[in-house]
């Protein structure tokens, strides 16, 4: 900058003189700036031409770029110079396939210098994870590129791509053979599962009316072998036992079928002129059965989903870990199936039967029922005494919100279930 002298003791002609000075100071401080430029513009070619004889073809084309870019650091010319002759000597470089990877996508806004720090800093990954987003035959054509930090990177990445594929190709060939099997259960289970649930709805439905026990038309029917005298319910109820019948010969092998299995089916089902406890018994244990396939089914197909998304294939322990994602379901079923079979075991006794039970050891983790914890309360005074002494006789007492779950209807308890 001129320093100009603006003392009004000067003349005007020494003050115009003066004034003068100051712009050629100016103009000769530019030209010496252009020429140190232009000096430091002509050590970059050189070092680049230096660069350019030596080239490493065993190291990564980055870090061939980081070795230049170091070289020019080391003979003084500064990052504003060095900066543009290497990003100009990459462009020209790339120009006959096209500029693949663009100045700023390898020489980021992050990339420069700031006033602090005089440092290149050029990562040899960089220009590698940019391949990953061209096509095949897009790496092709790089791969003969005559630049070798193109073709180099371009060789990798259809290197790395052909022993991903070979990878992947022997997980799914090694994951599926397990994975095969687990979906022939899981669809055996799919189509046995409504049909299941059909015939417990009809034989629950039948046991309920009353109209299949041991004094009943139905069961006269059946003594009789007369079809004729065959009651609505009775028809029913004889149904649905056909109906859970084969929802479960479908899930068993052609050697597995025979007349002696399929007796040992039959008797595992409710029937006429049995009580009304001991049908109800079979359908707990069913409905039970059911609610746990469901949730297993519903889980299964949610981590297959999963799997698919993620690997591409079914991995081997899908089955496991389905089944291990639902034994918080299972565990709850089975409690409640246990509490309600035990109410069900209370209602064919007698109320002199019961108020003897009251006070006596029963096997460790009996359910006590609400209809039981009114006999204990009734005998021992207060619910905190009678309580305490039914967890000492082996009771297992269910809190508020696990005998809402238990007192359920099978439909209510299937659709809480399937938001567990």
């Amino acid at each position: 900058m001129a320093i100009v002298f603006n003392d009004p003791g000067l003349s005007p002609g020494f003050q115009a003189i003066n004034e003068s000075l100051g712009v050629l100071r100016d103009v000769i401080g530019k030209r010496s700036e252009q020429k140190r430029q232009a000096q430091q513009q002509q050590k970059g070619m050189e070092v680049m031409s230096n660069w350019a004889s030596t080239y490493d073809t065993s190291m990564s084309p980055m870090d061939n770029i980081s070795t230049l870019t170091e070289a020019l650091k080391n003979s003084g010319v500064s990052s504003k110079i060095a900066m543009p002759l290497v990003q100009d000597m990459v462009k020209k470089n790339m120009s006959q396939q096209g500029d693949i990877f663009g100045a700023q996508q390898i020489f980021g806004q992050q990339q420069s210098p700031s006033p602090a720090d005089d440092r290149i800093d050029i990562s040899g990954q960089q220009g590698q994870s940019q391949m990953s987003r061209f096509g095949e035959e897009q790496l092709v054509q790089l791969a003969a590129n005559k630049n070798p930090i193109v073709s180099g990177q371009a060789k990798a990445e259809m290197e790395k791509r052909k022993l991903d594929q070979q990878k992947f190709e022997s997980d799914r060939k090694y994951h599926t053979q397990f994975a095969t099997k687990q979906e022939e259960k899981v669809a055996s289970l799919r189509e046995a599962i409504p049909k299941k649930e059909s015939a417990l709805r009809n034989a629950r439905q039948a046991i309920e009316s009353g109209q299949v026990g041991i004094l009943s038309q139905a069961n006269l029917s059946e003594i009789t072998g007369i079809e004729a005298l065959q009651s609505a319910r009775g028809s029913q109820l004889v149904t649905a036992g056909k109906e859970n019948l084969l929802s479960n010969i479908g899930r068993m092998s052609a050697k597995g079928q025979n007349i002696w299995m399929e007796q040992r089916i039959a008797s595992m089902f409710a029937g006429i002129g049995k009580t009304a406890a001991s049908n109800l018994t079979f359908n707990e244990m069913l409905e039970a059965e059911v609610a746990m396939d469901k949730a297993y089914m519903k889980k299964f197909d949610e981590l297959a989903a999963d799997d698919e998304s993620l690997y591409g294939y079914q991995r081997k322990d899908l089955d496991r870990r389905a089944r291990r994602a639902v034994e918080h379901v299972d565990e709850l079923t089975f409690d409640r199936s246990a509490y309600r079979i035990q109410r069900l075991d209370e209602s064919e006794k007698s109320n002199k039967e019961l108020n003897k039970m009251v006070g006596k050891k029963v096997p460790s983790g009996t359910y006590l029922t609400m209809e039981m914890a009114a006999r204990f309360i009734n005998k021992y005074g207060s619910e905190e005494k009678a309580a305490d002494i039914a967890k000492k006789l082996g009771y297992t007492i269910p809190n508020g919100e696990e005998l809402q779950l238990y007192m359920l209807s099978p439909s209510e308890f299937l659709k809480k279930v399937e938001s567990l």
